[in-house]
């Protein structure tokens, strides 16, 4: 996923890679990703499985 294509509120599941261009966050399956009005990316646990 490249990082300017995230609109803020967009959230994105794990596993992913969120690429920049000198950088990339790696979003581990556990983790959904959501982009922040700031700009800033915001790593979210997901729920266990009941």
């Amino acid at each position: 996923m490249v990082r300017d294509s995230l609109r803020a509120g967009q959230r994105v599941a794990g596993p992913a890679v969120v690429v920049e261009r000198e950088t990339a966050t790696v979003v581990t399956s556990p983790f959904d990703v959501v982009m922040q009005s700031d700009g800033s990316l915001l790593l979210l646990r997901k729920e266990a499985a009941r």
